[in-house]
């Protein structure tokens, strides 16, 4: 038991993260290299952010803002 070794993890101020519940709270700044992370990041582009540019970039100008003649 004289060498025995005990882990101690790190505490939030050690790490330099904000106190939990804390508004300020940053999950890309603590989670942004992480592979999970990235993983949900490119999912959720190509699932909901390539539609929606897709959507808003390419659909048909109204009425109004067709001419005919310039």
């Amino acid at each position: 038991m004289e060498k025995d070794e005990v882990y101690v993890p790190k505490t939030r101020s050690d790490l330099g993260l904000p106190r939990e519940g804390d508004p300020r709270l940053d999950y890309d700044e603590v989670f942004g290299d992480t592979p999970i992370y990235t993983l949900f990041m490119l999912v959720r582009q190509q699932l909901l952010a390539y539609p929606a540019y897709l959507r808003k970039s390419f659909s048909i100008p109204s009425v109004s803002e067709l001419t005919l003649w310039d």
